[in-house]
């Protein structure tokens, strides 16, 4: 089980970009981000209701003592990825850490 997940909104460029979005975003931008260490996972999903903010979500598991250190870690490595015209920028993608509860 994760100890935190990580999630990103996204959206293509233009209605036009949305084939050349998700063919990026599946076969190069998830396996660069879970190739660094701490990323155990990722999934992506499409919103059913297109009119929202954001139509695309991915979420990225993480299993490590800091889950804030492994997104650090993300963002100094994030000027190497292989970036993609066909992403959205603005507005940018909406971005947000969540720690796993557990029972007591």
């Amino acid at each position: 089980m994760p100890k935190a997940i990580y999630l990103v909104h996204t959206n293509p460029s233009s209605p036009e970009e949305d084939e050349e979005y998700n063919a990026w975003y599946d076969k190069v931008h998830l396996g660069e981000v879970t190739a660094i260490d701490g990323f155990v996972g990722a999934s992506r999903y499409r919103a059913y209701d297109p009119g929202g903010s954001h139509r695309y979500l991915a979420i990225y598991e993480i299993d490590a003592p800091d889950p804030e250190a492994v997104i650090t870690a993300m963002m100094n490595a994030a000027g190497d990825f292989t970036m993609s015209p066909a992403l959205q920028m603005s507005p940018p993608p909406g971005l947000g850490l969540y720690e796993e509860i557990t029972p007591a």
